[in-house]
């Protein structure tokens, strides 16, 4: 097994895309242990005000976002964007204590461009701390809204937990909000792999994690 130089190993893409069972394959290949990232929404629902995460508590007080999958999509991006300062602190926290093990991220709200460094105002908590090489990144992107849809009802989230149209509108907003990531990891030149064939997944996980 070829030695982690980094700290940081952020798996984002949009739902359906395979994600948690990928950062499991990784965590075992390396022996580091996972956050799921749907743990920090959570906590974000329970603990801050709509006032101050507006864009998190609306998918849970607004029906109105599910009208159709253009407002969903646009709110994922929004969610996207609100959680960019706390999992920046999350991240600068993990560089710049030094006794932390290194440790996996995961979730459908890393945007691309925060497997980039500095995360300036989060990281000058830790002045003096080496950043370059600290942060490793990838992006799973679905090539096809079929294969998300498909993702959702193998696991679980099909028609016996949303009705077949609200259940289309997500996968059909998850497909634009993947296309949307791919776009801002394009541009940051960031790992892009397909999300299937899942047999081959891991395999070429790794080869874009070690290659950086």
């Amino acid at each position: 097994m070829k030695r982690i130089s980094w700290r940081i190993l952020l798996i984002g893409g949009s739902s359906g895309t395979g994600k948690t069972t990928l950062a499991r394959h990784l965590a075992a290949h390396y022996n580091l242990p996972i956050l799921p990232l749907d743990d920090l929404r959570l906590a974000i629902l329970e603990t801050m005000s709509s006032v101050e995460a507006p864009a998190i508590h609306r998918f849970s007080q607004d029906p109105d976002i599910w009208q159709s999958s253009t407002t969903v999509y646009e709110g994922f991006v929004a969610v996207a964007r609100e959680f960019e300062i706390p999992l920046s602190m999350i991240a600068a926290h993990l560089i710049g204590v030094l006794d932390m093990a290194p440790m996996i991220l995961e979730g459908d709200f890393i945007r691309p461009r925060m497997m980039t460094l500095p995360y300036t105002s989060a990281l000058a908590r830790f002045p003096g701390f080496p950043l370059t090489g600290q942060v490793r990144g990838l992006l799973l992107h679905a090539r096809a809204e079929t294969d998300i849809l498909r993702a959702m009802c193998e696991r679980g989230r099909g028609l016996e937990v949303e009705s077949e149209e609200r259940l289309r509108k997500n996968a059909q907003a998850s497909w634009h909000y993947g296309n949307w990531l791919r776009a801002e990891a394009d541009l940051h030149r960031i790992p892009v792999i397909a999300s299937r064939p899942y047999e081959s997944q891991l395999a070429r996980a790794r080869a874009a994690i070690e290659a950086t």
